[in-house]
């Protein structure tokens, strides 16, 4: 059994040319690397989390912007880079071995959606991410990278 590690990374809210809006830490996220019959379910999800200060002087976290991208690729191996394919090209397999999702003040499905996954030993992966909200447009885009531990076992976050 793997000890939980949490991941150590960021997540930033770009503009139309890549300027950065926002940038937040991340404070919690899973990566599972299911084996199926003929292919691998790849379950990523992320959610910033940051401290803030309340009226009465105490300290808090509170979570920021979240992501998930369930999709299925042929092979594993020690570096993956997928895009997930436009839902009109997957619809009969939506929430079956795809799904992604953006939250950042309200839910979003995700226009586009990249990973490069790269093994770093063990059980020890590096995942750069960039996304494009289907309908949140305050930011553009969204990328980020993170170390992140491999899961035992795929648990949906949505």
């Amino acid at each position: 059994m793997y000890q939980n590690k949490p991941p150590f990374g960021k997540i930033l809210l770009l503009s139309e040319n890549d300027t950065i809006l926002e940038e937040y830490s991340i404070g919690a996220g899973r990566l599972s690397i299911t084996p199926k019959e003929h292919f691998f379910l790849i379950n990523f999800w992320l959610r910033a989390e940051y401290q803030v200060e309340l009226p009465d002087g105490e300290n808090t976290i509170v979570w920021g912007p979240t992501l998930e991208i369930l999709t299925k690729t042929p092979e594993n191996a020690d570096r993956l880079i997928i895009k997930v394919p436009p839902w009109e090209k997957i619809e009969k397999e939506w929430d079956i071995n795809y799904s992604t999702g953006y939250y950042n003040g309200w839910h979003n499905q995700l226009q586009e959606a990249e990973l490069d996954i790269e093994k770093r030993e063990d059980n020890i992966f590096y995942v750069k991410f960039c996304i494009v909200p289907n309908e949140d447009k305050r930011q553009a885009k969204v990328r980020g990278e993170c170390e992140i531990q491999l899961s035992e076992e795929l648990i949906r976050y949505w």
